[in-house]
């Protein structure tokens, strides 16, 4: 069994917007994580910092069945070698974090290029890439990325897009988009940018502290009443970032 990438071949990407993309990446990775987890069960990916969307250029990572992406990737490994990659990769876990493992074998995608990709479509704090050596050849890849796309494909566990945990991701990628944007104000030296990047993250940071209040409070709290009153502050707070969706 493997996954199928949120863009399924190059044609969609005429009609595919960044956004689209960064909205479904760190559920994607989720749901990489629910079969690739070591370099034995790895899965073949591609990935480009300076992909063409139909809105602009961005960062684009796809794994699993990938086979229709191969000469696309190819050409990308030529054209804009050093922001693409080419290779097998599989995530693990570090506490709450996903590490995407990327093992290429094409490609010299720069740290800073990847990196910057990577936090534009999820926070550091919930996942980061990185990069080691492949044991694989091209050929080999191209072996098992024939193979897994004629696999089933995986089912991500069900989740309610209401849940906490569904709530939070939106709320990661809202940290995500201001933490890109203080960097950017920071290498620019705007200070009124900066000011208002840092401003929106101390926010977010005084809601995630009270979150946890909350979240303990429920935890503990044997009445139902004061659990639903709980309930509706957590949602609350979560409101303000569902609503930029």
């Amino acid at each position: 069994m493997s996954v199928q990438p949120l863009c399924k071949k190059p044609d969609e990407l005429k009609s595919f917007k960044q956004k689209d993309f960064k909205g479904g990446f760190f559920k994607f990775i989720k749901k990489l994580a629910q079969k690739h987890t070591s370099p034995e069960t790895a899965a073949p990916f591609y990935l480009n910092a300076s992909e063409k969307f139909s809105d602009g250029d961005g960062f684009i990572f796809l794994a699993g069945k990938i086979k229709t992406w191969k000469e696309h990737a190819r050409t990308a490994i030529k054209t804009s070698k050093a922001t693409s990659y080419r290779g097998v990769c599989y995530v693990t876990m570090e506490g709450d974090k996903y590490i995407l493992n990327l093992m290429p074998v094409a490609g010299a995608c720069k740290d800073a290029v990847l990196t910057r990709g990577m936090k534009s479509c999820v926070s550091a704090s919930k996942c980061e890439a990185r990069v080691t050596e492949s044991k694989l050849t091209e050929a080999e890849i191209e072996a098992l990325a024939e193979k897994l796309d004629s696999e089933k494909e995986v089912e991500l566990i069900d989740e309610d897009p209401n849940d906490a945990e569904s709530l939070g991701d939106e709320m990661q990628d809202e940290i995500a988009e201001a933490e890109l944007a203080a960097e950017d104000a920071a290498a620019t030296g705007d200070t009124k940018k900066a000011t208002a990047a840092n401003a929106k993250l101390q926010e977010m940071a005084d809601d995630i502290t009270k979150l946890e209040g909350l979240l303990e409070k429920m935890a503990a709290s044997d009445n139902a009443a004061e659990v639903q009153t709980l309930d509706k502050e957590i949602r609350t707070i979560f409101a303000k970032y569902q609503s930029k969706k």
